[in-house]
């Protein structure tokens, strides 16, 4: 795009005009500096020439500087045409992934039982000790079969509930779907066109069911909740009846990450566990490399208890807090343009229910009155489908000309944005307004400590 304009511009005989890009920002690091592009997620270093002539807005000063770094900064959105419209980029690449992609997701809940009592569940009011059955499971996989694109590749997050409290329906859906797949399970080979993550408390990921999850349900990533050190998560995660679930947890990730190619551990955090965390993170040191921990803060439209919610952050204040300890900023991720990674506004992208009801969104799974359909009658509530599907975060006025849209979203959760009054909060800026240098430096710190990688994204 940039190299067609650059070359209309020399064919008219113009002079070209160039400016900053306004999703970039920069950093320094032990006396380098590096720019941010929340464009498109790049991050590199830059010569002290090149930058200080980058922030005076001097770019013939940055072409007779170093004129090769010039040019990867002009393809790369660094430095942009003066007409050039970070919005309607924005809005391009929102609709380019929505519609794109071979992949088929799934996030599946075998179950909304589960094992735990945590306080702050938004699924309280729904749980049920119900397990799909294998009719449901059969239509399940007819519906997926019927919706298999091209490339022939399904990706599944099994979901709760408990999900293994329904580890026999994991294992039959993937068997099924590995047959229809056309590739048949073969002793240490893995099956390319079915992978799968699941999100489970640990409770029962003991051996034997993260080999079966390993090996028979292709499943390469866990996402596990730990909310602090023994103590802290007990009172906040306890096992049904209020006994201890953290040392089972623990036991449980030492003895089986291995099986899996990442380990992600969710902190869920607020007022009342943050000063806790840093014995956590102790504790987690001894755990194998593929494990990786991160922060989530409690949302207070989760929270029943009113007492405890206002002990929640709000988007800023964990921006701050979190910004200011060292400790927990290790833990924040890099920051990454968010076109097409929430699912619920991707064409092929679905949630199921144990009863095959369809959704858009995880956080409404076995809430009927939205679902968008069945896996027998495919999309059938098209109102609430199609108002997915237009979700676009350059629609909000507010958030056009801020420089980390592609990275916010309009707020992160189209769910919020979309349906308000459902989800009980309102639109709100992400906390990375509030701490993305302190996101940036942690990552160059973490690549600067392991001596093959390389900065530059």
């Amino acid at each position: 795009m940039y190299s067609l304009v650059c070359h209309l511009l020399q064919q008219g005989g113009m002079t070209e005009i160039v400016r900053l890009g306004k999703c970039v920002s920069f950093v320094r690091h032990e006396g380098k500096v590096y720019a941010y592009n929340a464009l498109n997620g790049g991050l590199c270093e830059l010569e002290q020439a090149v930058y200080e002539s980058m922030a005076k807005q001097d770019f013939d000063g940055v072409k007779s500087s170093n004129l090769s770094a010039y040019n990867d900064l002009m393809k790369t959105f660094y430095i942009v045409p003066d007409g050039f419209d970070e919005v309607s980029y924005t809005r391009l690449m929102t609709w380019k992934a929505k519609l794109a992609g071979d992949i088929l997701s799934l996030t599946i809940a075998p179950t909304l039982d589960c094992n735990f009592r945590c306080f702050y569940c938004y699924q309280q009011n729904y749980k049920e000790p119900q397990y799909m059955t294998k009719e449901t499971a059969d239509k399940l996989v007819e519906f997926t079969k019927e919706r298999i694109r091209p490339s022939g590749r399904v990706s599944i997050s099994w979901y709760g509930g408990e999900p293994l409290l329904a580890l026999n329906t994991i294992e039959y859906i993937s068997k099924e779907l590995q047959k229809a797949l056309g590739e048949e399970e073969t002793e240490g080979k893995t099956n390319q066109k079915l992978r799968a993550s699941i999100v489970t408390n640990g409770y029962l990921l003991d051996e034997r069911n993260a080999e079966i999850l390993s090996k028979e349900c292709h499943v390469t990533s866990l996402h596990v909740t730990l909310d602090g050190p023994k103590d802290i998560h007990d009172r906040r995660r306890p096992y049904k009846g209020g006994s201890s679930s953290f040392d089972a947890i623990m036991g449980n990730l030492k003895s089986n990450a291995h099986f899996f190619e990442r380990v992600y551990i969710r902190i869920n955090v607020d007022k009342t566990n943050q000063p806790f965390l840093s014995d956590l993170l102790k504790g987690l040191k001894d755990m194998s490399g593929n494990v990786q921990p991160y922060l989530a803060p409690v949302h207070t439209d989760n929270v029943q208890d009113a007492g405890f919610a206002k002990g929640c952050y709000d988007s800023k204040d964990f921006g701050l807090e979190v910004e200011s300890k060292p400790e927990l900023a290790d833990l924040l991720m890099y920051p990454q343009p968010t076109y097409g990674v929430c699912g619920a506004v991707r064409d092929n992208s679905f949630c199921i229910d144990p009863e095959g009801y369809l959704y858009k969104c995880w956080n409404e799974v076995g809430q009927r009155k939205q679902s968008i359909g069945s896996v027998v009658d495919g999309i059938t509530n098209y109102e609430r489908y199609l108002k997915w599907m237009s979700f676009d975060p350059t629609d909000y006025h507010d958030c056009r000309e801020c420089g980390i849209l592609p990275i916010c979203n309009a707020g992160n959760c189209p769910d919020r944005v979309l349906f308000p009054e459902e989800a009980g909060t309102v639109k709100a800026c992400i906390p990375e307004k509030w701490m993305l240098e302190k996101s940036l430096l942690s990552y160059i710190e973490g690549r600067a400590r392991s001596p093959e990688s390389d900065v530059t994204k």
